[in-house]
């Protein structure tokens, strides 16, 4: 069925039946409890509910499709605290919990199948009415923001309850302050208590601390990272974790198996602290941006990313610089971007090149500190890696010849061949499509200028195209002159390398 409401209305489904309901624009609800089996909501405008979902402990499933909507509380208005069912924001649509103090229970699913969803609890502190617990799964598309969290009882249930909060591969979850797993009080007879973090993919963004509640007999807080991006100002280890199977934190330790640490968040400089060990597995990633000479002191400052650990740091995982803010580094200037209290072991002394290709760095530990200096460009990087030196002389000159294959070491270079095996060509190719000539090459580079020219004498050349496609990308470009179909043609193209 179809309906339609305005104004100020209560609307209460008692019907097993399925439903679909539309909204116009501006509509205002008093109590929305979508009860029976499944609903569907949709609206031409903006709809808000002063309370959804009141006072039900029924297994509804309610969906949110498109739209935005404006929840004055969810499940809370008085001793009316119940919200059971399951959630589902979807379609593009945007729900806003204001004052939602018990506003955690039930299942909420935010993006995935349907298309995106957001949702927001600006003003959630915490989840903690007895019984009814709190479970969020954040899917591709879907995003979630909040201030600080509590995920657990605050009350001594006296059942067995679970909670939980999983982002997936494309889902977002940011918080303005802690996120906490578990409560601080003491669980009643016959309870028990499972709060459980998994971070699978997508982006976990915390300005605050994650940390867990007190260690409390009957209750497992688990924080569980496979992969993903986690951002925060602090992640603290303690007592009140329980030991994850892969990543993640325990009673003393931050575990990466798997996923990327990232100060300040992708692109932003900022600050981590990680109170306990760290443990940088194979498979984890620490990612550091560089933007500037300042090192970042907090969550997002200063022009660089900093990790500061309290404990020791096994650092086994990859890193991945990048350089942000147009910033180019200066070779005499060092970057301090991992500082351990404790022991620091690992695989040092190597060169890495920056994520977009930019240079490379050398990686060292002096001390109990990871550094990052003697930056070098892209170009003096394959020279010192060929020949041992960054000078542009001898037979790492740009146009010296030394593995005598007819290319100099600048096109070697611009090609992604070897200056000095003479069986590494890849020489542009120039071939014949319809009545116009083509030349293919790879465009290997992002700090050469590519310029393709033509010309029917060999003495005076145009330009047919600067910097054709992408970098990486094997190129095609056409000549724009069609040859002559009468008398032997005469037409030139070549390709021309400047270096930077």
């Amino acid at each position: 069925t179809a309906a339609a409401a305005t104004g100020t209305v209560t609307y209460a489904n008692t019907s097993a039946t399925p439903n679909s309901l539309h909204f116009a624009s501006g509509a205002s609800l008093a109590k929305f409890t979508p009860g029976g089996t499944a609903v569907t909501l949709t609206n031409s405008g903006p709809v808000a509910f002063a309370v959804y979902g009141y006072n039900t402990a029924s297994t509804w499933t309610t969906t949110f499709s498109g739209g935005t909507w404006t929840l004055g509380n969810a499940g809370a208005n008085g001793t009316g605290s119940q919200l059971n069912g399951t959630t589902v924001i979807t379609n593009g649509a945007v729900v806003n919990v204001t004052t939602g103090r018990y506003g955690g229970h039930g299942t909420w699913q935010v993006g995935g199948i349907g298309g995106p969803g957001t949702l927001a609890f600006p003003s959630m502190t915490s989840e903690n009415g007895a019984s009814y617990p709190f479970n969020l799964t954040v899917n591709s598309g879907g995003s979630y923001t909040g201030t600080a969290t509590t995920l657990g009882f605050n009350q001594a249930i006296t059942t067995a309850q679970s909670n939980a909060i999983t982002v997936n591969t494309g889902g977002a979850v940011t918080l303005s302050g802690n996120l906490q797993l578990g409560g601080t009080a003491a669980l009643g007879t016959g309870g028990s208590e499972t709060d459980t973090l998994n971070l699978n993919g997508g982006k976990l963004s915390i300005n605050g601390t994650l940390l867990a509640g007190a260690a409390l007999a009957n209750a497992t807080k688990t924080f569980n990272w496979t992969g993903g991006q986690l951002t925060a100002a602090t992640i603290t280890a303690g007592a009140g974790f329980a030991t994850p199977a892969t990543g993640g934190l325990s009673v003393t330790d931050l575990t990466q198996s798997g996923g990327t640490l990232a100060p300040g968040d992708l692109g932003t400089a900022g600050k981590t602290a990680i109170n306990g060990n760290y443990t940088l597995g194979v498979g984890g990633t620490l990612a550091v941006d560089i933007g500037g000479t300042t090192p970042a002191t907090a969550y997002q400052n200063g022009s660089y990313d900093t990790v500061t650990v309290s404990g020791a740091t096994t650092f086994s995982g990859s890193l991945a610089i990048r350089l942000i803010n147009a910033f180019t580094p200066a070779n005499a200037t060092s970057f301090n971007v991992l500082t351990s209290t404790g022991t620091l072991s690992g695989t040092f002394n190597q060169r890495l090149a920056t994520t977009g290709g930019e240079g490379t760095f050398l990686v060292t530990k002096v001390g109990n500190t990871v550094v990052l200096s003697q930056y070098l460009n892209a170009l003096d990087s394959w020279r010192l890696s060929n020949f041992a030196t960054t000078a542009n002389t001898g037979t790492a000159a740009d146009l010296a010849d030394p593995d005598g294959d007819g290319a100099f070491n600048l096109l070697e270079y611009a090609l992604g061949t070897s200056p000095t095996s003479a069986a590494s060509v890849a020489a542009p190719v120039i071939q014949l499509s319809g009545l116009n000539l083509q030349a293919s090459f790879l465009r290997a580079r992002s700090d050469v200028t590519y310029i393709v020219e033509a010309s029917s004498d060999l003495a005076t050349w145009s330009t047919v195209a600067t910097n054709p496609g992408t970098v990486g990308q094997n190129v095609t470009v056409t000549d724009t002159v069609n040859l002559p179909t009468s008398n032997p043609p005469r037409r030139f193209l070549r390709l021309r390398v400047t270096s930077p």
